[in-house]
């Protein structure tokens, strides 16, 4: 492990990164958005913790700008399958795929800067040998399907019409831990001719999409990583920042549109449909805590000797004015001058001319 304090912001999902490691403090978001908006006068119990770190990991791109606010530089981790919406101010990511590494690179991070790792899953959401006889136990279906709560609250009931049309498969459907939502899909869902479940969020989750042979959600969602973390073939609904392209290009999901779901669906629940995607699934997994943060250290020996931007590389040599300015990028305290042309010259000359007759009193 490196010499550096680390402050790990994570939302439990990763919180194994934490263990057995005397120099990384975890904090969860929530707090760290309490302590960056209360005072450092108010005394908070954080502060002293945190006060001497010297690096921020995030697992989640929805923190990257509260962790940047803290000041030490800022690696992220897109486990998740995220996509930054904007680099600036990370000193390095952690990517699970090579086409995500590409991304960033072509957005504008130095691949000095990007390490690839295997997947690995959220905590507790990995692959269950028994999960058919757990199916059956259940009264389950032989085919089954977890669905985003929140999806269906935001499609409504254009999204339950085509999993209707879904034949002999189970729907358990995520409602987190929110009582209003599942309390709105206990009154709607009996008004569509499907076999549909609810389940909460918390720590039984996981045992419930690990029944799953496919997870539909939206891109860019913890659902995703969850469903490549349980092995279950993967089928998106919208689209985000391009999450749906690098996924799809990977063979790591389906895109769908609601007008044509019922039959990606029956497409992807097909014997051969769901051993590809448990192919491509099992070939991405296989991460774990000593090889992150070995990538960590990589990245962090990557930033101290990368140079700063705008240094020379090498011996520069300057070259005489050609009519062409050549640095791209000038510091905006030295703005890059044209060559005095003929009149500018005569004026310059007879300025001076009259400032010498005027100090010889002439």
């Amino acid at each position: 492990m490196m010499d550096e304090r680390i402050l790990l912001v994570d939302d439990g999902a990763y919180s194994e990164l934490a263990l057995d490691q005397d120099t990384v403090e975890r904090l969860d978001p929530e707090s760290l958005r309490d302590l960056l908006e209360s005072p450092a006068s108010t005394g908070s119990p954080l502060l002293p913790s945190i006060s001497n770190i010297s690096l921020v990991i995030v697992t989640s791109t929805d923190w990257i700008d509260d962790a940047l606010r803290l000041g030490p530089p800022v690696i992220a981790s897109l486990m998740r399958f995220e996509l930054p919406s904007s680099l600036e101010g990370l000193a390095g990511v952690v990517v699970p795929h090579r086409r995500l590494g590409d991304e960033l690179e072509r957005r504008g991070m130095p691949r000095s800067r990007i390490v690839e790792l295997p997947f690995w899953p959220p905590k507790g959401f990995v692959r269950d040998p028994d999960a058919a006889a757990r199916r059956k136990g259940l009264g389950l279906a032989s085919r089954v399907v977890v669905v985003s709560g929140r999806l269906v609250e935001e499609v409504g009931a254009s999204l339950l019409i085509q999993l209707a049309l879904v034949a002999d498969t189970s729907f358990l459907v995520d409602v987190a831990m929110d009582p209003e939502l599942a309390r709105a899909l206990r009154r709607s869902l009996p008004a569509y001719e499907l076999d549909a479940w609810l389940f909460a969020g918390g720590d039984d989750a996981a045992t419930y999409w690990q029944l799953a042979d496919i997870v539909l959600a939206a891109p860019e969602s913890d659902e995703l990583a969850r469903a490549l973390g349980v092995g279950a073939g993967l089928c998106l609904l919208g689209s985000a920042r391009g999450v749906n392209e690098l996924v799809e290009a990977a063979r790591l999901a389906r895109c769908a549109t609601v007008t044509t779901l019922a039959v990606d669906l029956e497409t992807l629940l097909l014997p051969e449909g769901l051993k590809a995607s448990r192919l491509e699934v099992e070939a991405l997994t296989g991460g774990s805590a000593e090889g992150f943060w070995g990538a960590v250290g990589e990245l962090v020996e990557a930033v101290r000797t990368e140079p700063a931007a705008g240094l020379p590389d090498g011996l520069e040599r300057i070259l005489p004015f050609s009519g062409e300015i050549v640095e791209s990028t000038p510091r905006p305290d030295i703005a890059p001058k044209s060559p005095p042309g003929p009149s500018d010259l005569d004026d310059r000359i007879n300025d001076e001319l009259a400032a010498l007759k005027r100090s010889l009193g002439v």
